[in-house]
């Protein structure tokens, strides 16, 4: 990625978490009704939200017992193992619980929000990165370590802000269809460039 213009400012991901729910490693035992368990076949980058696909479920007494936490609200779900680097928003309320081979980002809104990390996550410069830190030919993962080690470029406050008002505003009235998924990617591949070269100016009332 090239370097950041002076109004700008390099941190390692790491930096600007404020939470990283991790549950890989540990199996979690299914029932046959509960709550849903994603698996990461459901968090992909053609969709917003997590979807439901070949799922399993636990008990309500596993969710409260056995995880060592769970995804709120706007956290990103991000896929560590097998289609690395897929990225999807926790919904509002979260009906899910996830387990092996993805972890859910909290962001340090003191930073930036979800939703500009969320899209960084997608751009294709960041996305590359990923293909190539990730390791394993026959199912690649992507180390955790590695992971949190990923340069993200903050804007200042000004920038921030503006992009924040674009974006959210976007996401508050989306649902996932496919037209929204292309703004989303038009969003991703055009605002936030500009952003960063300081094209992008808006003006508000």
């Amino acid at each position: 990625m090239e370097e950041a213009e002076n109004d700008w400012e390099e941190k390692e991901l790491k930096d600007i978490l404020e939470f990283v729910v991790d549950n890989r490693g540990k199996t979690a035992p299914t029932s046959e009704i509960g709550i849903p368990l994603i698996a990461t076949n459901c968090v992909k980058n053609n969709n917003i939200f997590p979807t439901y696909e070949k799922i399993r479920y636990i008990s309500e007494e596993t969710y409260n017992n056995w995880f060592r936490s769970h995804p709120e609200p706007g956290d990103l779900i991000f896929v560590n193992k097998g289609t690395p680097g897929c990225v999807n928003l926790a919904p509002n309320p979260v009906d899910f619980c996830i387990a092996q081979d993805m972890i859910a980002l909290r962001v340090n809104k003191n930073y930036v929000s979800n939703y500009y990390l969320f899209l960084f996550l997608r751009s294709g410069d960041v996305q590359n990165q990923i293909i190539n830190s990730s390791v394993g030919t026959t199912i690649p993962h992507l180390k955790k370590t590695d992971l949190l080690s990923f340069k993200i470029i903050i804007p200042d406050n000004y920038k921030l802000n503006e992009f924040n008002k674009i974006v959210e505003s976007f996401f508050l009235k989306m649902n996932s269809n496919s037209k929204q998924i292309r703004t989303l990617e038009t969003l991703r591949d055009t605002l936030l460039p500009k952003l960063m070269s300081g094209e992008v100016r808006v003006d508000y009332p």
